[in-house]
């Protein structure tokens, strides 16, 4: 739903930057280092385009449409799947990750299977508590990082902007004013970590590695998939996505151009089929 990385708005802070600018201009001429700053702001909201779609927003309407439409997938770089590990293992695991937040936070959440949606948006949130009170409704959203590796650094990194225009839709369809994102580690299915470890073996074996290098590489496989050795505490992490109604407003525009484009996308496949 974001912008590509060449179309970007000029944001609020660019936005005080250009007026303490001018307000400079009129005290004192700009150092070199400040015009080129000014200039790259200015350059980029000349060249800013709100109706361009980014190609990754029309990836992904490509790839709904071919999977609803023909049954079709695009295939991951894993050979053997046509899903992300990651996603796979988000969905065979959510109610595992449930029971850690409840365990942690003496709740009794269960899994939300309700569709909600307005005119523009439609989702699946993991938990939620409907109200009629603004204040009362209850959203909770339940990410599970892959690996250790993917937990620790995501806590230094901004959120995920697919996650962020998830929940945005959420408070949005719901108007609500903030949800909780819970990122949980729990362990891979075994089949899962079994998978992986015939690959990386298979691998290892075909560039000609001993046995006790290739058991060493395993039992790290699979302590990076599992965390039982962690405290159930240290294992769950909350981010806060809250409302914000000047994005919601440019989700909208947007989704009315992907609804466009995917009508063009349409009428062009039926030379295909």
């Amino acid at each position: 739903m974001g912008n590509a990385k060449d179309n970007i708005p000029v944001s609020e802070y660019d936005a005080d930057r250009l007026i303490e600018a001018v307000d400079k201009l009129q005290k004192r001429k700009f150092t070199p280092t400040e015009e080129a700053e000014i200039r790259k702001i200015a350059t980029r909201a000349g060249n800013y385009q709100p109706k361009k779609l980014p190609q990754g927003s029309k990836s992904a309407v490509v790839n709904m449409y071919l999977y609803y439409k023909y049954g079709v997938v695009n295939i991951s770089k894993d050979a053997n799947s046509a899903m992300p590990i990651s996603m796979d293992k988000g969905s065979v695991k959510e109610a595992d990750a449930i029971k850690l937040v409840n365990d942690i936070h003496g709740w009794n959440f269960v899994k939300n299977e309700e569709v909600v949606s307005n005119t523009f948006f439609t989702g699946i949130p993991d938990i939620l508590l409907k109200s009629k009170v603004k204040s009362d409704i209850v959203i909770k959203e339940i990410k599970i990082p892959l690996t250790l590796n993917q937990f620790v650094l995501s806590e230094n990194q901004k959120l995920d902007t697919d996650i962020e225009w998830q929940m945005l839709a959420y408070l949005d369809i719901l108007k609500a004013d903030y949800v909780e994102i819970f990122f949980c580690l729990v362990d891979a299915p075994l089949y899962m970590i079994n998978q992986e470890k015939k690959k990386v073996m298979e691998r290892m074996l075909m560039a000609g590695n001993n046995n006790d290098i290739i058991m060493q590489r395993l039992k790290m496989i699979e302590k990076s998939m599992t965390f039982g050795y962690i405290e159930k505490e240290k294992r769950v992490r909350k981010v806060i996505v809250e409302r914000n109604d000047i994005k919601m407003r440019d989700a909208r525009v947007r989704v009315k151009q992907l609804r466009e484009y995917l009508l063009e996308l349409h009428s062009k496949m039926q030379f295909f089929m």
